[in-house]
């Protein structure tokens, strides 16, 4: 089957972490655009302060039009950082992972197939979210104490086992295979499948890597001559790999 369909998975998967890179880049220099507003907002604030000072009326009506721009600003650069990414990276994720899965399991992939993996995954993606907020929370404090890079741990655990339960209740669905017995079935299918989930999870973050290394090159415009061709065949060499397992893996659960 992946022999089959290997090029459908790379042009899923690699059209994913494209357009990730790319609205990365995109993000990056939106909040810069942000951080150089902000600045402006903050010289006007000092340009009116001698007017605040004195209490004077055009000193008041200014500061109150700046307010009101800033207010605006923050508002703007909170629904950019805070909602609309997140939902961005979220829709593309459901829109590869469901097609590659409609391959996987000889399904037609049509909007239905699509709308029932992002409906399904809307409470684990919330919870994903809060798990790497706490997650990155402790990176920051490694060298002060061994406890912190438990916690650190245990959350990512808790990132697999979430996208694990993801998928298998996907599948059930899908196949309607879904019962209240779930929870008895989950512990088997973890002891069949889990294997395969480690190393797609492992060589997702390999590829991870070196999509980060090739991003941080690009923005800070550091490549050595051609050294970013090694480093995007690597990238999709181990996307490769990944999609090679992710299939093992979802075939596995049952």
């Amino acid at each position: 089957m992946f022999k089959k369909n290997f090029w459908k998975f790379l042009l899923a998967d690699g059209a994913f972490v494209t357009l990730i890179f790319f609205l990365m880049v995109y993000a990056k220099r939106k909040v810069e655009n942000f951080f150089l507003l902000f600045e402006s907002y903050q010289v006007q604030m000092e340009s009116i302060e001698p007017e605040l000072m004195n209490q004077t009326l055009e000193g008041l009506l200014q500061f109150e039009v700046v307010a009101n721009e800033l207010n605006a600003l923050v508002s703007e650069t909170y629904m950019f950082v805070v909602f609309l990414v997140p939902i961005t990276i979220y829709l593309l994720f459901c829109l590869s992972q469901s097609f590659n899965l409609s391959l996987i399991l000889k399904k037609k992939f049509n909007p239905k197939f699509f709308l029932k993996f992002l409906i399904l995954g809307l409470p684990f993606f919330v919870i994903i979210l809060f798990l790497f907020d706490y997650m990155f929370k402790y990176i920051g404090y490694f060298l002060y104490s061994w406890e912190y890079a438990i916690y650190f741990v245990l959350f990512f655990i808790g990132i697999l086992l979430v996208l694990y339960l993801w998928f298998y209740l996907f599948r059930k669905i899908i196949e309607g295979k879904f019962r209240l017995t779930w929870f008895k079935s989950f512990i088997y299918n973890m002891n069949k499948s889990g294997g395969y989930y480690l190393l797609t999870v492992f060589f997702g973050v390999i590829t991870f890597a070196f999509w980060m290394v090739l991003y941080v090159r690009y923005i800070t415009n550091s490549f050595y001559y051609l050294m970013w061709i090694p480093t995007l065949l690597g990238g999709f060499l181990f996307l490769v790999v990944m999609g090679y397992f992710r299939e093992i893996f979802v075939n596995k659960l049952s």
